[in-house]
C-alpha cells in the first residue's frame, strides 16, 4: 500500500512502513485533461457525491479517472484511475481523501 499526505505544495510518500519521501506538489497542465464528463450521483458512505470522469495523459499513457465530489463542501472524496491502454506494467489506482486541520506533516 502507498500512502501520500499532500501540504500545500509538498507531498509525502510512502510504502507500507517504509521511510517517507518528500516531493514538490505540482498542478498538472489542463491540457492533459480531456473527455471530462458528469456521471450523476451516488453516496460515498453518508455523503451525497457529484460523480466526474475525464482521460488523463501520464508520461507512460493515458488514464481514465472516476472522480467522486463530495456535494456539500466541494471536496474529493475519492478517485479511481485506470489505464486506457493497459500495459503489462500497468496497475490501477484508488485514492481516499481526507481533510481537516489535524493533517501534521510525517516527517
Amino acid at each position: 500500500m502507498e500512502e501520500y499526505v499532500i501540504i500545500g505544495t509538498k507531498q509525502y510518500w510512502r510504502q507500507g512502513e517504509g521511510p517517507w519521501s518528500i516531493n514538490p506538489r505540482k498542478p498538472f497542465p489542463m491540457s492533459d485533461i480531456s473527455g471530462c464528463k458528469y456521471l450523476g450521483e451516488e453516496p460515498v458512505d453518508t455523503r451525497q457525491t457529484l460523480v466526474y470522469q475525464y482521460d488523463r495523459r501520464f508520461a507512460s499513457g493515458v488514464a481514465r479517472v472516476r472522480m467522486w465530489v463530495e456535494k456539500a463542501t466541494g471536496l474529493r472524496v475519492k478517485a479511481h484511475f485506470n489505464d486506457i491502454n493497459p500495459t503489462p506494467d500497468s496497475f490501477e489506482r484508488s485514492y481516499t481523501y481526507f481533510f481537516g486541520d489535524n493533517i501534521r506533516e510525517p516527517i
